[in-house]
Order: C-alpha cells, then sequence, then structure tokens
C-alpha cells in the first residue's frame, strides 16, 4: 500500500481498507484464483522494464472478458503516461489502485475507462497510456469493445 501522507492511526485504517477491498476483488474476480497452479491463468506482459522498475502481467480464464491487468511500480516516482501491450482491443477499467487517497496514497489513479490504440507494444497488438502509481499497484479489468 502506497502511504505517503496521513500518517498514525489513520494510515493503519487506510491500509486495512486496502487489504479488504483487494480480498474482494480477490472473490468477486474468477481470473485471480482461476487456473491458479497452471500456466494457463497467467502471462507476463512485462517483467524486463528495470529502467522504470514496472512489472506487468495478465491473469485470465477461459472467458476474455474475465481478463484481469496487474501493474506494479517498486519505485517512489509516478509514470503519468506509461504505454502498456495489453491482449485485447476496446477498453480497461480501473477496479482497484493502492494510489488512491482513500488508502492514504499520492491519488496517481486512473479514473476513467482507458481504450486501447491499434499500436504494437510489449509483442502485442494493442497498448493503453495509463498513469502508474509511485510504489503501488494498478489492477484493470477487460471491459470489451465498447
Amino acid at each position: 500500500v502506497s502511504i505517503t501522507r496521513n500518517y498514525g492511526a489513520t494510515a493503519d485504517a487506510k491500509a486495512k481498507k486496502f487489504v479488504k477491498d483487494l480480498n474482494h476483488i480477490y472473490k468477486q474476480e474468477r481470473s485471480l484464483w482461476y487456473d491458479d497452479f497452471t500456466s494457463a491463468g497467467f502471462e507476463w506482459i512485462n517483467c524486463t522494464d528495470a529502467e522504470a522498475s514496472i512489472v506487468s502481467l495478465i491473469r485470465k480464464t477461459d472467458r476474455e472478458e474475465e481478463t484481469i491487468i496487474a501493474i506494479v511500480n517498486f519505485t517512489p516516482v509516478p509514470h503519468m503516461t506509461y504505454k502498456l501491450g495489453v491482449p485485447y482491443e476496446g477498453s480497461y477499467e480501473e477496479i482497484l489502485n493502492s494510489d488512491s487517497d482513500c488508502y492514504g496514497g499520492s491519488g496517481v489513479i486512473n479514473s476513467k475507462p482507458v481504450k486501447t490504440d491499434n499500436y504494437s507494444w510489449d509483442y502485442r497488438h494493442q497498448s493503453i497510456d495509463i498513469a502508474v502509481p509511485p510504489l503501488g499497484i494498478s489492477i484493470l479489468r477487460y471491459k470489451g469493445k465498447k
């Protein structure tokens, strides 16, 4: 949890809220536990961006609409426009961001669904430009081709 301000008891409550929300998402999002013991439910997007210290991955099921993207930044430097290859054309909606104000973060979030570009990146035909929080994780859900 990215806690950069509001230290003390308030920060503890915000960290607990983050864990509660993360557990809720884990139970709700089938792709986070589907095929957990095989490689079929997991795919790296990029695990080699050492310069930015960012890793990104896909959790998936047998249904395209259940696809989840996770991106983790291991530095205190936010990236306001980070290009990321994605598996499907359409839009992606952020469903959890550890840097959200409600968790005590600095507020580097993706408040609106992000539409794909027909621009190849990370060995994928589609890409998105997203804000990546400092010392945090962003989890996005595929919303389809709407």
